[in-house]
Order: structure tokens, then C-alpha cells, then sequence
């Protein structure tokens, strides 16, 4: 994808611009790999060079070498995010890690179903406990009422005939009271009342002398004129 010279006196200069050119657009890639193909150890002096060592050092992603070698290793090598010997090792690597990666994702896709499954069947199990004790305090909040409105059905009846009874005794003793306060019994006892044109007196300085009044007794009444007050 960025091709370069790997070899010779330019390969320095042609791999560092290659790398400054793939630091510009980094988020678009995870990895940069420098592979070759077999060469003679007098091909691998480049590797060596300060400045490309350092350019591969301070890549913002990681460097990934397969020069082709089995003898010799470089400071590109070293510096290296990982060195393997031929570009069909790290397309090993590579694909190792992929494998890695993916059985990963799956056992953490199995660990996720066998924990959203247990937790499910740990909610269903409470939703059924809170079901259960919801029936069983509902039916025991039943059983207290109706033991309550049982005990109020049979002291009701009770109450209420000595509430009546009481009642009738009390309204005894007003009508008792009433009667005794009646004007009859009043008039009874030797009392009078004596009325001035149908009102009741009950203060003599409203007469004068010589009006006509009434009086009532218990039994009949008479007529007199107020001679002196």
C-alpha cells in the first residue's frame, strides 16, 4: 500500500518517507508492516541507519518487521513493535492474533448469553417469590378483615341495643322533663297567667289603671280591672 525501496543506498530516505506519509493519515490503519523478501546480510545495512530506527521508534502506531533474515537481527528489529523473520511469519503473527481476537469475542459472547440468561432466570425466580408473597399477604390482610368485620357483625347488634336502650331512657327522662315544665302542670301547682289583649304579663309596669285583663287557672278563667299597681 506504500511501496519503498528495501535495499541500497536510497532505502532509508524511500522507507522514512513512506512512514511520514502513513503518520499523516494513522487513523486510518492499526499497524504498519516493512517486509522483504530474502537478500544477503549486505542488503540489512539500512536497517541500521539512526534515522530510521528512529522513525520506526516514534511511528503513533505500532511497527511490525519481516525483513527476510535468519541471522542477523537489526536495530529496526529491535526497535520494532514485534520482529519475525519472513513476511510469511508475520502474516502468521497477524493472523494468530485475529484468531486470538475472534476466539475471544466468542467466549465473551458466551460468558454474555450465560449471564443474560442467569439473569434472567434470577429475576424470574424473584418475580415469582414477590408474586408468591404478594398472594400470601394478600390472602392473610383478608383473612384479618374478615375475622375483623366477623367480630364487628356479631358486637354491632349488641352495641346497638344498648345504644337503643340508652337512647330510649334519655328520651324518657326529657319527656319527663317536658311534661313536668308543661304550662298544665304549672297551672296545676296553684300558678296563673294573666294575659292584657291576648299577651302574657309578666311585668306590672306595662298595665295601667283600669285596663282589662284575663287570667288563665289550671281550670277556667276570669276577668279583672286593675284598680292599683
Amino acid at each position: 500500500m506504500f511501496p519503498a525501496l528495501l535495499q541500497g543506498d536510497n532505502a532509508i530516505s524511500s522507507i522514512g518517507e513512506q512512514l511520514h506519509k502513513i503518520a499523516r493519515v494513522k487513523d486510518h490503519f492499526d499497524a504498519v508492516l516493512i517486509i522483504r523478501g530474502g537478500g544477503g546480510d549486505i542488503g540489512l545495512q539500512a536497517y541500521n541507519n539512526y534515522d530510521l530506527a528512529r522513525n520506526i521508534a516514534v511511528s503513533p502506531i505500532p511497527v511490525l518487521t519481516g525483513i527476510g533474515h535468519a541471522s542477523n537481527r537489526t536495530v529496526s528489529d529491535m526497535v520494532a513493535y514485534k520482529d519475525v523473520i519472513t513476511p510469511t511469519d508475520l502474516a502468521y503473527y497477524i493472523v494468530e492474533k485475529f484468531e486470538l481476537f475472534e476466539a475471544y469475542l466468542q467466549y465473551a459472547g458466551e460468558k454474555l448469553a450465560q449471564y443474560a440468561s442467569n439473569s434472567l432466570q434470577n429475576h424470574f425466580k424473584q418475580l415469582e417469590y414477590s408474586m408468591n408473597s404478594l398472594v400470601l399477604h394478600s390472602r392473610s390482610l383478608l383473612q384479618t378483615y374478615r375475622a375483623g368485620l366477623s367480630q364487628i357483625s356479631d358486637v354491632t347488634p349488641l352495641h346497638a341495643r344498648q345504644k337503643l336502650k340508652s337512647e330510649k331512657i334519655a328520651m324518657e327522662r326529657i319527656a319527663e322533663k317536658i311534661d313536668l315544665l308543661s304550662p298544665e302542670n304549672i297551672l296545676k301547682r296553684g300558678y296563673s297567667i294573666t294575659y292584657h289583649h291576648g299577651k302574657i304579663v309578666n311585668d306590672a309596669e306595662t298595665l295601667q289603671d283600669g285596663d282589662e285583663i284575663v287570667t288563665r287557672l289550671y281550670s277556667g278563667n276570669f276577668h279583672s280591672r286593675v284598680e292599683k299597681k
